[in-house]
């Protein structure tokens, strides 16, 4: 069964694109005229799988599709290049007003190690062939890739905001990198780079030094593509250790998918609203470790942040 996730508050806000025009002013990752032309709405996408999740249409929510591998190829085992008859029956079952996500991540987009450039591009071609089979039987959707735009490089990205001379190399690379996914791009409507929460990773430091630089990293390079701007938070930390390894043990998995600190949490989505188109909250159903709370701190967080921004005449009915 498609994931379905939800579109919290569709905005028109004169008080956002007044601070990211001044931002831009001030080096942030987004130019005056992009501020004026482009930032003339404001989105906060809820993706969160959690069991007994009331319906929050009521908060003006509009539905967003999140289509992970298990639906591209129907639940098939093979998986190895695009299945046309499975994208076929799957765009025939999507709704055709409601943007839809695809989570496909089995296919290396940077060059690096045994990954070659001739590699990379047929994985291009592969993510392409998947929007375009897509959009042959549905073609009015509206269509992004989760994380793949621009490429994840924390390290490299933290490394070039605190010390460009000793990154630079590595920096050109990654930019290299993103350069070469701008054919994909074209093929998409929107961009959605992954900004999740580490508790620390080597060489950045805490999460609190490195995600910030990170994140307007990200977004400035997500700016090249051309194409709006939504990326994925998660109100928890990831399922990393200190060395960036993932952790099996269920008892560890819990203690590493504790919930990020409510200051820290308003502080990212409040860079959301500066920097970017909007904001896609996600939570994972297999790491998850309980349902629906609506007292919850982090929920407190985002329905004040959202019951801020003022609704869009295009909500969703119920």
């Amino acid at each position: 069964m498609i994931a379905v996730a939800v579109l919290v508050a569709v905005v028109t806000c004169e008080s956002v694109v007044r601070a990211r025009a001044a931002g831009a002013s001030s080096g942030t990752p987004l130019s005056r005229a992009a501020a004026t032309l482009r930032v003339q709405s404001f989105a906060v996408f809820d993706a969160l799988s959690l069991a007994g999740k009331p319906d929050l249409r009521r908060f003006g929510i509009r539905r967003l599709q999140l289509v992970y591998e298990r639906e591209v190829w129907g639940g098939h085992v093979e998986r190895s290049e695009p299945a046309t008859s499975d994208l076929r029956r799957l765009a025939r079952s999507l709704s055709g007003d409601v943007p839809v996500v695809l989570d496909v991540e089995r296919w290396p987009v940077q060059v690096a190690g045994a990954i070659d450039a001739s590699t990379v591009e047929a994985n291009i071609d592969r993510l392409i062939r998947i929007v375009e089979t897509i959009r042959a039987e549905a073609p009015a959707l509206q269509i992004g890739f989760y994380g793949l735009l621009p490429i994840r490089e924390y390290r490299i990205q933290y490394g070039a905001a605190i010390d460009p001379s000793r990154y630079a190399a590595a920096d050109s690379h990654w930019r290299e990198g993103n350069a070469r996914l701008e054919r994909l791009a074209s093929h998409v409507d929107f961009v959605c780079p992954s900004l999740y929460t580490a508790h620390d990773l080597p060489g950045t430091g805490t999460y609190r030094e490195y995600w910030k630089p990170v994140a307007v990293s990200a977004i400035r390079e997500a700016r090249r593509y051309g194409k709006p701007v939504y990326p994925f938070l998660w109100p928890q930390f990831t399922d990393v250790d200190e060395d960036g390894r993932k952790v099996a043990s269920r008892t560890d998995r819990r203690a590493n998918h504790a919930y990020i600190p409510t200051g820290f949490w308003r502080q990212q989505l409040q860079l959301m609203l500066t920097a970017a188109d909007g904001a896609i909250v996600w939570s994972s159903d297999n790491a998850q470790l309980e349902g629906w709370n609506g007292s919850r701190a982090w929920w407190k967080v985002l329905h004040e942040f959202a019951a801020g921004l003022p609704r869009s005449v295009h909500s969703e009915s119920e």
